[in-house]
């Protein structure tokens, strides 16, 4: 089974992405991570959304998000969804 079968991204999503992890290697040769949605679809992928950085603390190789804004963000878009099946999905840089 392909990638493409499983899950999707908006391309403006994937650009936010990207464009984060950039600016913080850029800028302090950080790592950065956040968080984003999984929802199933009807046709039994997954689409990934609502990509996002949280407050954190992070070095070139670490990242550490803050409990209250992982907390904070399970609850909105846990509520947005109102979705069972939906999953909360970690992402985080490697830039070496």
């Amino acid at each position: 089974m392909e990638l493409k079968d499983i899950f999707f991204i908006k391309e403006d999503d994937w650009y936010r992405l990207q464009a984060w992890a950039t600016i913080a290697y850029d800028k302090d040769k950080n790592e950065i991570s956040g968080l984003m949605t999984a929802v199933p679809q009807k046709d039994g992928r997954f689409k990934i959304g609502d990509v996002e950085i949280l407050k954190q603390e992070n070095t070139s190789t670490n990242t550490d998000l803050n409990g209250d804004a992982v907390s904070e963000y399970m609850m909105k878009y846990g509520m947005k969804y109102n979705n069972p099946d939906m999953k909360f999905v970690w992402w985080h840089s490697h830039h070496t």
